[in-house]
C-alpha cells in the first residue's frame, strides 16, 4: 500500500517495495538456515537446518547462488561430506528464490528415485514455504511426480545420465550432475549444451566421489579448477593446514587391527589431537583457499571424508578400512585392490590406479586343472550360480560355485543346440537347470541363474517370465554395458514386462582377470576340472585389454576387446554367472557386500533354519520369486 507521510509526502520507496517485489539477496545457504526443515527421514538431528554444522559446505553453496558470477562449479568429494544436501538446498532455493528450470542428473534410475522420493521431497513437504508452491503428487495433474515437479515460473528434472534422449530438447539454467564418474564421456557436454539460452547466468555443479584415474571426470574438471582446499586451525597453536591422511596417527597389532587412540598430528606444534577436538568450532576456524588463482571464476572442491561432521568417530573408521585393505593385502588376497580403491575413493575423495593388467595366458589355466567331478562338488562351495549366452544355434550354460572369500570352484560348462524359438531346447536346459548336486550338507541346486537378453530378446524374455511366474528359482535377464564405470549388476529396467539387469561386462571382465591371475588356492582362486577341453580356456583369455579412442566422448578409454572376433562363449558365461551372484547381493543384501552375502549363506550351510541376512534385504528362499 501507498503510505502518506504527515505532511503529504510520498514515500517512494514504499511503492516501489509494493509494486516489484524483487527477490531478497540470498545466498542458498542463508535461504536454508531461513527455510529449511529437516525430518527424522532425512537427519539424526530433527528441525531446522544450520549450514554451521557442516560449515565446509557453506562456501559451495555460495558459489552455487545467483549473486556468485560463476558459472561452473565442482566438488570432488568423500562419501558421508553432505554432497547430496547441497543438491537438496539448491533445488529448494530455486523452487523459492529463483524460479527457473533445473536438471538433476544421475547415474542411474535408483538413484534418481532415491533422491526424488526421500530427500527432495521430504524436504518440500516439511518445508513450509516450499510446501506451498509444490502441489501434492496425490493430486490429478498436480505437475509433481517422481521425475518431475512443477512449482510457479519452474520445473525440476531428474533425469539419469545414461540416456541421451533425457538430456536434449531442454533449455535449461541450473544442470546438477551427480556421481560425475560414473557417465558416458557425453553426459557432461550434452547437459552443458541445455544451459546456452541461459548464459552468462547458468549454473553447472559437478559433483561426486572420483573412480578410475585413467577415466576420471572428476579429476579433470578439479584440474582445470581453482583447485580449493580446505585448511583448518590447530586448536593448540592456531597453525592452518589441510588435512592429509599421512598425518592421521593410530597404532596396529600383529593382526592389522586398530589398536589406539586416532589422532591428528599438527605440522606446527606436534601435538596429536583427536578429531572431536580438531573438528570443534570449524565455522570459526577452517576456510577455503585456491591452490590454482589463475582459474578464479571456475571453483573446485576437494573434500577428503575425514574433514565430515555428519558422524561419530569417522577417522577411526577410515583407518579400519585403510588397515582392511593392507590386511588383504600381506594375505595376498586379490580383493585388497578394489578395498583399496573403494578406500582412495570414498575416503581420500582420489581417482585410484587401474591395477587389474594384461590378460592371463590360457595354457597356464589349462595346465593347472584339478580332478573334481560335478557328481559331489566341494565342501567349501557355499552356492551356485548359473551364466546363459544365447545364440541363434544354441544355448551356452556355465555353473559355478562359491565359497568364503571369493573362491570359485567351475562346476560344469554346457552346450544345447537347437533352434531357440524350438521349446525343445530350453525344456532340455530347464532339466539341468533345475538338478541337484550332491554336497557334504546334503544336496544344492543352482540358487540363481542370468541369462544374456541381449540377443534373441523375444526369446529369453519370454522364458523369463514365464519362469517366473511358476515360482521356480530365481531367473533373471541379463544385458551386457560395455561402459567402463559400470557396477557389475545395477538396478534393472523394466523390458516386455520383466526386469532386464544392466551388467558392467568390462568391470565384470577385470575381475575375472585379477581372478586369473591368483596362482593357488585360497581367496579369489578360480578351479577349473579335468574335464574343461583347451577352447574352454582359449575361450576364456580371447580378450585383450587395450586403450581405444572412443570419437563420441573424444578421449582414450580402456576397453576389453577380442581383436579377432574368436568365440568367447567360455568368458561371456562366467561374466553372467558372477553378475548373477551380484545381482542376488544387489535385490537381497543391498548395505552388505559379497563376503557378507557368502557369510550369510555359510551360516545357511552350517544350520538349515532359516536366518536373516545381516542387515537390510530379505531372506532367500528356494523357488522364491522375486518382482
Amino acid at each position: 500500500m501507498v503510505r502518506l507521510l504527515d505532511d503529504g509526502e510520498l514515500l517512494v520507496d514504499e511503492v516501489f517495495k509494493d509494486v516489484f517485489r524483487f527477490p531478497p539477496e540470498l545466498t542458498i545457504d542463508i535461504w536454508a538456515d531461513q527455510n529449511r526443515i529437516l525430518s527424522t527421514k532425512e537427519a539424526s538431528i530433527a528441525g531446522r537446518w544450520k549450514t554451521s554444522r557442516t560449515p565446509y559446505l557453506r562456501e559451495i553453496m555460495q558459489c552455487l547462488s545467483p549473486s556468485d558470477p560463476c558459472q561452473r562449479v565442482v566438488l570432488m568429494g568423500g562419501t558421508q561430506v553432505g554432497k547430496t544436501e547441497i543438491l537438496v538446498n539448491s533445488n529448494g532455493f530455486a523452487i523459492d528464490q529463483d524460479p527457473c528450470p533445473v536438471m538433476n542428473v544421475f547415474p542411474n534410475g535408483t538413484l534418481a528415485g532415491d533422491f526424488s522420493t526421500q530427500r527432495l521431497s521430504s524436504a518440500t513437504e516439511n518445508t513450509p514455504c516450499l510446501r506451498e508452491k509444490i502441489s501434492e503428487p496425490r493430486k490429478r495433474d498436480s505437475g509433481n511426480t517422481i521425475m518431475r515437479k512443477e512449482f510457479p515460473g519452474g520445473i525440476i528434472f531428474i533425469v539419469t545420465g545414461n540416456s541421451e534422449i533425457s538430456l536434449i530438447s531442454r533449455p535449461i539454467k541450473k544442470v546438477n550432475i551427480d556421481e560425475a564418474d560414473q557417465y558416458p564421456g557425453w553426459t557432461i557436454p550434452r547437459a552443458e549444451e541445455r544451459t546456452t539460452t541461459f548464459e552468462p547466468h547458468c549454473k553447472i555443479y559437478i559433483v561426486g566421489s572420483p573412480r578410475k584415474k585413467s577415466t576420471s571426470v572428476l579429476t579433470n574438471e578439479y584440474s582445470l579448477s581453482d583447485q580449493r582446499k580446505y585448511f583448518i586451525a590447530c586448536p593448540e597453536c592456531e597453525t592452518y593446514q589441510i588435512l592429509v591422511w599421512e598425518n592421521i596417527k593410530f597404532d596396529r597389532d600383529e593382526h592389522w587391527n586398530l589398536a589406539s587412540e586416532v589422532g591428528y598430528a599438527c605440522i606446527g606444534c606436534g601435538t596429536h589431537i583427536p578429531e572431536y577436538k580438531m573438528k570443534a568450532n570449524m565455522e570459526e576456524r577452517a576456510e577455503w583457499r585456491p591452490q590454482n588463482k589463475e582459474n578464479g571464476l571456475f571453483p573446485g572442491f576437494h573434500l577428503p571424508q575425514f574433514y565430515s561432521t555428519l558422524g561419530d568417530q569417522l577417522w577411526e573408521r577410515a583407518v579400519k578400512k585403510f588397515l582392511k585393505w593392507k590386511k588383504l593385502k600381506e594375505e595376498k588376497n586379490p580383493m585388497y585392490v578394489e578395498t583399496k580403491a573403494s578406500w582412495e575413493n570414498d575416503v581420500l575423495a582420489e581417482a585410484s590406479e587401474d591395477e587389474f593388467g594384461e590378460a592371463t595366458d590360457w595354457e597356464v589355466l589349462y595346465n593347472r586343472r584339478e580332478d573334481y567331478s560335478s557328481e559331489n562338488i566341494n565342501k567349501n562351495i557355499l552356492a551356485i550360480f548359473m551364466g546363459v549366452d544365447v545364440q541363434g544355434d544354441r544355448i551356452e550354460a556355465q555353473i559355478i560355485g562359491v565359497g568364503l572369500n571369493y573362491q570359485i570352484w567351475v562346476i560344469e560348462y554346457m552346450h544345447f543346440y537347437g533352434q531357440i524359438t524350438d521349446p525343445v531346447i530350453w525344456a532340455n536346459f530347464d532339466q539341468c537347470r533345475l538338478k541337484t548336486y550332491n554336497h557334504p550338507s546334503g544336496t544344492m541346486r543352482i540358487l540363481a541363474t542370468g541369462i544374456d537378453a541381449g540377443y534373441k530378446t523375444d526369446e529369453v524374455c519370454e522364458y523369463v517370465r514365464t519362469r517366473q511366474s511358476s515360482n521356480s528359482q530365481h531367473v533373471y535377464a541379463l544385458k551386457g554395458s560395455s561402459l567402463y564405470y559400470q557396477p557389475i549388476a545395477s538396478a534393472p529396467s523394466k523390458n516386455k514386462g520383466i526386469h532386464l539387469f544392466s551388467v558392467g561386462t568390462d568391470t565384470a571382465k577385470d575381475k575375472i582377470n585379477l581372478f586369473l591371475k591368483v596362482p593357488e588356492p585360497g581367496p579369489c582362486y578360480i578351479h577349473f576340472p579335468l574335464t574343461l577341453p583347451e577352447e574352454y580356456f582359449q575361450q576364456l583369455c580371447v580378450e585383450q585389454k587395450s586403450k581405444e579412442w572412443c570419437p563420441k566422448e573424444r578421449k582414450y578409454k580402456d576397453k576389453w576387446k577380442n581383436p579377432n572376433k574368436a568365440r568367447n562363449e567360455a568368458l561371456d558365461t562366467l561374466v553372467y554367472a558372477i553378475a548373477t551372484l551380484n545381482i542376488v547381493r544387489f535385490l537381497h543384501f543391498p548395505n552388505n557386500d559379497i563376503q557378507e552375502l557368502l557369510e550369510y549363506f555359510a551360516r545357511q550351510v552350517e544350520s538349515p533354519e532359516k536366518v536373516r541376512p545381516a542387515s537390510g534385504g530379505r531372506m532367500i528362499n528356494e523357488g522364491e520369486r522375486i518382482e
